[in-house]
């Protein structure tokens, strides 16, 4: 999944925004621009996923400060974000044969208005759409011309696939499915292409025609409102994983009960570091991957010590007996270095989104760090803040995306790259870095 455009209204320090988005995306800014609120609304959606729209807006400080202090009380929260993910399923018919949907585009808006009940807000609207083509599969007599794909089923242990199969597949275009929640219910309809062999009621009884919502401030994203026909398109935003690491807490001792998955400081990082290293294919290539930053690292382990405690721990290459270096002993750049690989390859994420990671790095690993980054780009959709020119010197300015502040006081979203006046400065051989240094990007 990948986030490709982002509209938001009365969210912090955002009036108004639209903004499209790249595999890789590099938000600059003066300080107080509004980076990390551009960052927020997606951690605020994915927040929604993972636990619920009430504790998304608690956990921000409430309805206050959550929506933009300069527009009036009664105006709606409203974000609408659309992703590219692809999913694949089947949907049993029984008598008609086989289909698939394959959804190319989600779009899902909430809006949210502020009011003076217990809660504070009331979800207005709750809308999601996705746009899938229709395909007729056919796996008898197959020539093994297509390319394998695993379908799934739409409703699960209604059909039992194995192994993914070579399907002869015929489109029979574009069509869209589309859930709304509307006064503590999620409507759902589809809209099929036009001459498709069967109708929409074919289909309706899988996805349930209506489902209620248990108070209107919940939202369809929430777990545990969803139904199953929504459980893949919303589940894609768990896949947004926001870092912000901390080094002074990524090297203390930890139990070895955390999440296996990283935490945003990295504060769990000797428990998911363990789990890579015991796997020999795994660990290599994590040494790999971390000596190419740090040059001096030839080894890296995970102890076990004290009550079940677990610290991580580096050989150096300059020490001729092996001799460990507990990980609480290593300075901050390496800590951030070992985080930041993690994070980049053995996570899995679909998104994901870095405040400031060159923080504790030397200059000199600029250029190898934006190489890590671009590499990852074609499984995992990269955001990241930064203020760091050397950052910038190895950057694409098509990936740049500026925030800055206007007179009223509201964040602004541009793109350098679509300024004909920065393109003549750099056709002057100044680099993206020196007009940033120069606050000169705006222009």
């Amino acid at each position: 999944m990948a986030i490709t455009k982002l509209t938001v209204e009365n969210f912090k320090s955002f009036d108004k925004l639209e903004v499209e988005l790249r595999p890789f995306n590099i938000v600059v800014g003066s300080n107080a621009s509004g980076k990390s609120n551009l960052l927020d609304v997606i951690k605020f959606l994915r927040d929604i996923e993972a636990t619920s729209l009430e504790n998304a807006i608690g956990i921000r400080g409430g309805a206050e400060i959550l929506r933009n202090f300069n527009l009036d009380d009664n105006q709606v929260l409203r974000i609408c974000v659309v992703t590219d993910d692809v999913q694949r399923n089947l949907i049993p018919l029984l008598g008609k044969g086989k289909f698939g949907i394959r959804t190319d585009q989600t779009t899902y808006e909430i809006s949210i208005n502020f009011n003076s009940s217990d809660v504070g807000f009331a979800v207005v609207t709750d809308r999601l759409v996705e746009h899938f083509t229709l395909l007729e599969l056919d796996s008898s007599g197959s020539t093994g011309q297509s390319e394998p794909h695993l379908w799934k089923p739409r409703v699960p242990n209604r059909i039992a696939l194995g192994q993914s199969l070579h399907w002869e597949v015929r489109s029979w275009g574009i069509g869209r499915a589309l859930y709304s929640s509307e006064d503590g219910l999620i409507e759902f309809s589809m809209e099929l292409p036009e001459g498709a062999p069967f109708s929409e009621h074919d289909v309706q009884y899988l996805y349930g025609v209506s489902t209620m919502l248990s108070h209107p401030e919940k939202a369809m994203l929430e777990r545990s409102t969803r139904t199953l026909a929504l459980y893949g398109a919303a589940r894609s935003l768990a896949g947004i994983s926001p870092y912000d690491f901390d080094p002074s807490k990524a090297r203390q001792a930890v139990p070895p009960s955390g999440s296996r998955d990283l935490d945003s400081n990295a504060k769990n990082l000797s428990v998911v570091l363990r789990r890579i290293l015991r796997q020999p294919d795994s660990k290599r290539r994590l040494i790999n991957l971390v000596s190419a930053l740090l040059p001096f690292v030839q080894d890296l382990d995970v102890e076990v010590f004290g009550f079940g405690q677990l610290i991580t721990k580096l050989t150096e290459r300059f020490s001729d007996k092996g001799h460990q270096l507990p990980a609480m002993f290593a300075s901050d750049g390496t800590i951030a270095c070992l985080a930041l690989v993690v994070a980049l390859y053995f996570q899995g994420n679909a998104v994901a989104m870095f405040e400031e990671p060159d923080r504790h790095l030397h200059p000199h690993l600029a250029g190898r760090v934006m190489q890590m980054m671009n590499e990852v780009t074609e499984r995992t959709q990269v955001i990241v803040t930064t203020h760091n020119p050397e950052l910038l010197r190895h950057a694409n300015l098509e990936d740049i995306i500026l925030v800055s502040r206007n007179s009223a006081g509201n964040s602004e979203v541009t793109r350098p790259a679509d300024s004909e006046v920065l393109s003549h400065f750099l056709q002057n051989d100044l680099g993206v870095d020196d007009l940033f240094v120069q606050n000169l990007l705006a222009l």
